[in-house]
């Protein structure tokens, strides 16, 4: 008799904790005959949206980013260029790689791709303590700057992207560009030669491709910022110029790099 108390007594204790696990509400009764369980609400909720976050990992990702973006936005935006960048010249050294190559008629590669690490570190660096900082904290004052401005005159969504556009490529698409060759002048002196650069170092970096870069920059980011301005939220604004920023980094890795 006592095996039997004992064993309804473990019986009851492991059903409890059943019940614990899995959100039981309602055990087995006298009145309710079987075990019926009854889910709370929130786990159902979560198992659904560990179903969804399993189906489509982007997801989680993609929600894990955000929330960076607002609890840490100067270090997810330095990593966020620093990768870009990266990206950008390992795509151009590829594209150098293959207009090289041109495959002999017997269709064998002459020359395989190895990716210039080194290279790559120069760009993140250039990306990472640079561009990342320095045009995010400019996004922010962009935006301050048009809410006063349009706090004492009608404005539109049009004429703040205008706006926008025209200070960032009139006036601060100079002064970063020629930031960016110093910077670029010294990581590139530091990593790959294991030296540090010069004044005169940075200023033939100057002369050869300072005006190449701004010409090109003013090709193509007017258009690209004017859409990033009009369309996207501020804290999501460096995310979209990254992104398009790995076509901009193939061309200009291709500039400094056969300079």
């Amino acid at each position: 008799m006592n095996k039997i108390h004992h064993a309804s007594l473990m019986l009851i204790v492991l059903l409890s904790q059943v019940a614990w696990c899995t959100g039981v509400t309602t055990l087995p009764s006298r009145d309710n005959p079987g075990l019926e369980f009854t889910f709370d609400i929130r786990v159902k909720n979560a198992l659904a949206q560990k179903s969804q976050s399993i189906q489509n990992p982007l997801v989680g990702t993609w929600k894990a980013y955000e929330r960076q973006t607002i609890e840490r936005p100067l270090i997810t935006r330095m990593y966020t260029c620093g990768v870009i960048s990266s990206l950008g010249d390992l795509l151009c050294q590829a594209i150098k790689t293959y207009r090289l190559n041109m495959v002999s008629s017997t269709g064998a590669v002459t020359t395989p791709f190895e990716p210039d690490l080194k290279r790559m570190f120069v760009f993140f660096c250039k990306g990472a303590f640079y561009f990342g900082p320095l045009v995010g904290v400019w996004f922010d004052a962009l935006d301050k700057l048009w809410q006063r401005v349009s706090a004492k005159r009608p404005s539109s969504d049009v004429k703040r992207a205008l706006f926008m556009m025209f200070l960032d490529q009139a006036v601060t698409a100079p002064i970063f560009q020629l930031g960016f060759m110093f910077a670029f002048t010294f990581f590139n002196a530091l990593i790959m030669e294991g030296k540090i650069a010069t004044l005169n170092d940075a200023l033939d970096r100057i002369q050869t491709s300072f005006w190449p870069v701004l010409a090109m920059n003013w090709r193509i980011w007017p258009i690209v910022n004017f859409a990033n301005f009009f369309v996207v939220p501020l804290r999501f604004r460096l995310l979209v110029s990254s992104g398009f920023a790995v076509i901009w980094n193939i061309l200009v890795s291709a500039i400094v790099n056969d300079a």
